[in-house]
């Protein structure tokens, strides 16, 4: 019990440690990116088209039945 305390106090250690990475501050944001990105999924977005085909033409499937796998 006491080594498995151990670990967890170590694992807990390195975790509050361990810098985040991949986190952009606002002068690194390139906005043209983020606008063609807004513009690319409000213009020419295919989501509605896909989701109503996926729910109108195959319907739902019970989860581990033959049709799963259809």
């Amino acid at each position: 019990m006491l080594i498995r305390l151990g670990w967890l106090v170590a694992l807990h250690a390195t975790l509050l440690a361990t810098p985040t990475y991949g986190q952009a501050t606002p002068d690194e944001v390139n906005s043209s990116v983020v606008e063609k990105i807004k513009q690319e999924g409000l213009e020419r977005s295919q989501v509605m088209k896909t989701i109503s085909y996926l729910t109108d033409v195959h319907g739902p499937r019970l989860t581990g039945s033959p049709m799963t796998k259809v």
